[in-house]
């Protein structure tokens, strides 16, 4: 059994690594920390944030035991779940790391895992190779002895280029996991589906505010299911049209927009987040194409391929992506088709939402039974192509650790 190093084991179970104890007591600690910008507190005995939560059995599957630090023996493996954006965790990464896990760390006894599966993020946006490798320097940690998984599916050739251009020879090992990358529908077959398309949005950010707002001016709404809360949710961003800036949209109609929401899909509370279920899937099911919007745009060093993309494979949906540059062809390497040439390799932002908006309002000028037809193949080949894949990304990651391990 692989040994799984814990700092704290407390009555319901492990608390994550590298995490700060008196979060447990203190909610001014808590909403001090930036650990989250919601309003729930940290409570290990009956409340947990869900990112939170080990993701390491997907890669190792059951042959883990959970141990405290000072029970380990021999090789072992110290799981370090961020739950911040690079720019706020990398600056003391390991500051709540306890002395024993920095010492076995050293010695070669212990591997330091990072896992962010769960996201994706841009060194250039973030210095994030850079402000790690000071953490490295700072606790004396062996970069040989640090895993990083992550979502970006470019991440380790990013960071090769940017260890060459700065002279760093002592590496850290990355691997990219596509953790969602499996079919979570019972529907095995393809029917003739209602909507043109499926743009969901339970938090409001910038970009899906834009997004919408645009498609809502040109009253293709009507084609899709499209979700989107109102300014009266309390969630992480508020609606204002001075976003609209981002892609020169005129914003003459934007009040009349706000009082058009909410948009609601399937009749969840938009704080719920555990949106992520089986009860979307048929709204995929019944949908031609699947409007990708994650948090950011632009970032030209990562590409993030997340449950919304491959839920939408997953259940016969061709994704269209307003995120990075080059999308469709990361997601034509793993073997997918895509209809996105249009606007996939436009390398100006701005240019490439327009490029978008136009695809889908000439998607939504075909008749449904038409563009059913014309799409079939393609949204049976990917289902087919999930199935044959499922969660293959993970082997990378495994094969090294148990290498690392000797087993």
């Amino acid at each position: 059994m692989i040994q799984l190093a814990h700092d704290w084991i407390g009555p319901s179970g492990p608390w994550p690594n590298g995490q700060r104890l008196d979060l447990l007591t203190s909610p001014e600690n808590y909403e001090d920390s930036h650990y989250s910008v919601t309003t729930n507190i940290y409570n290990l005995e009956n409340k947990r944030h869900p990112y939170t939560y080990s993701k390491i059995h997907a890669i190792l599957g059951k042959n883990i035991t959970h141990r405290h630090i000072l029970d380990c023996n021999n090789k072992f493996i110290y799981e370090l779940t961020p739950l911040l954006k690079p720019y706020q965790w990398t600056s003391n990464a390991f500051d709540n790391v306890s002395a024993v896990a920095i010492q076995a760390q050293q010695a070669g006894k212990c591997l330091f895992v990072i896992n962010d599966m769960n996201e994706g993020y841009s060194n250039n946006t973030y210095n994030f190779f850079k402000n790690l490798h000071e953490q490295l320097d700072k606790f004396k940690l062996d970069p040989a002895n640090i895993l990083y998984i992550t979502m970006n599916s470019v991440a380790e050739n990013e960071y090769a280029k940017w260890s060459k251009l700065n002279n760093v020879t002592c590496t850290i090992n990355i691997s990219t996991v596509y953790l969602y990358e499996s079919v979570d529908s019972v529907n095995d077959s393809i029917g003739v589906p209602t909507k043109h398309f499926i743009c969901l949005n339970r938090q409001p950010n910038p970009l899906r505010q834009c997004l919408v707002y645009e498609l809502w001016k040109r009253d293709l709404l009507k084609y899709g299911y499209v979700s989107m809360p109102d300014a009266n949710e309390p969630l992480d961003f508020y609606f204002d049209k001075t976003n609209l800036k981002i892609f020169n949209i005129d914003d003459s109609r934007w009040q009349e927009f706000l009082d058009s929401l909410p948009y609601v899909v399937d009749g969840r509370s938009f704080t719920d987040q555990t949106c992520n279920t089986n009860s979307i899937t048929d709204f995929y099911y019944d949908s031609v194409y699947s409007i990708i919007t994650e948090n950011t745009i632009g970032e030209k060093d990562c590409i993030k391929l997340s449950e919304k993309t491959f839920r939408s494979l997953g259940n016969y949906c061709l994704p269209l992506h307003m995120y990075s540059k080059g999308t469709g062809k990361q997601l034509a390497r793993l073997g997918y088709k895509l209809d996105c040439k249009e606007y996939d390799n436009i390398v100006d932002d701005t240019t490439r939402f327009w490029a978008l908006i136009n695809k889908i309002e000439k998607i939504c000028q075909i008749n449904i039974n038409t563009l059913h037809n014309q799409t079939k193949q393609m949204r049976l080949d990917n289902r087919q192509n999930i199935i044959n894949r499922k969660l293959q990304s993970i082997n990378q990651p495994r094969d090294f650790i148990y290498k690392w391990l000797g087993t």
